[in-house]
């Protein structure tokens, strides 16, 4: 009897240790997994296309405050001044009067009662200046990237067809046999 309740502690011993073996097998899977995620990630976030958009994000940000300061520094007090107000952001214009009042001393009390103010025209007039540079950005970077495709001139009507032509677009010439310039 003394022999069999001796046994099963050591099964049990026996069953931990095991049972340890497997636990330390499973952390170095994890830590196996867990490195691999981390190789992974650290090769996504070092491509170019990453640190570019990162690059971007953040000049994005500079260029967002350069143009917002021309606007609200620059343009905005030239337009009020030639809209007869002192200042652009702190004009506005009534849409219907209040229940109390006929007229507003202060821009807090007319945007109570629904007024319109000038910061409108700033954010109409940044609208434009950003939508415009990056209109031109965006053409400069397609014109370096997709230059337009080479011409020639078609012997017979002298327009231009573009090189790899098969047939003149204007008067029809087959254009297989012409040697470019």
């Amino acid at each position: 009897m003394s022999s069999a309740a001796a046994a099963k502690p050591n099964e049990q011993i026996i069953l931990l240790e095991e049972t340890g073996a497997k636990a330390k097998q499973l952390g170095k899977k994890a830590l196996n997994v867990t490195g691999g995620l981390a190789n992974d990630f650290k090769n996504f976030i070092m491509r170019g296309n990453v640190v570019d958009l990162a690059i971007a994000v953040i000049m994005g940000a500079a260029f967002t405050t350069v143009v917002n300061s021309l606007v609200t520094d620059i343009f905005t007090p030239f337009i009020g001044l030639a809209a007869g107000q002192s200042s652009l952001p702190d004009s506005f214009v009534v849409l219907r009067n209040g229940q109390n009042r006929t007229s507003y001393g202060s821009l807090v009390q007319a945007k109570s009662d629904g007024a319109v103010n000038g910061n409108f025209i700033n954010n109409i007039i940044y609208f434009l200046i950003v939508s415009g540079i990056m209109f031109l950005v965006f053409k400069g970077v397609t014109t370096v990237y997709h230059p337009p495709a080479p011409k020639d001139s078609c012997p017979d009507c002298l327009e231009d067809y573009k090189i790899g032509a098969k047939v003149c677009p204007h008067c029809r010439k087959d254009l297989t046999t012409v040697e470019h310039k």
